[in-house]
């Protein structure tokens, strides 16, 4: 899924990394994380059972969710 929305291939096992070790998305700090961010929910979103709110995939998304919604209220 993260290939799938952009995430370059070298990065993919960070991501997991921080997601294993703080159990969440990490912290959207420029435009291009918050565009991959987007980009991800979006193939995340399509791929999931709506009903999902318990596997790693489906707490990943959540947690993504909220940062994006923390990078939009800093930028409003």
């Amino acid at each position: 899924m993260f290939l799938a929305a952009g995430v370059p291939e070298d990065q993919i096992e960070d991501v997991l990394e921080y997601f294993r070790a703080f159990g969440g998305a990490a912290k959207i700090i420029s435009v291009t994380d918050y565009e991959i961010s987007l980009s991800t929910r979006a193939v995340m979103e399509e791929r999931l059972d709506a009903d999902d709110v318990h596997s790693p995939a489906a707490r990943y998304l959540i947690a993504l969710v909220e940062r994006i919604a923390d990078w939009e209220d800093q930028a409003s």
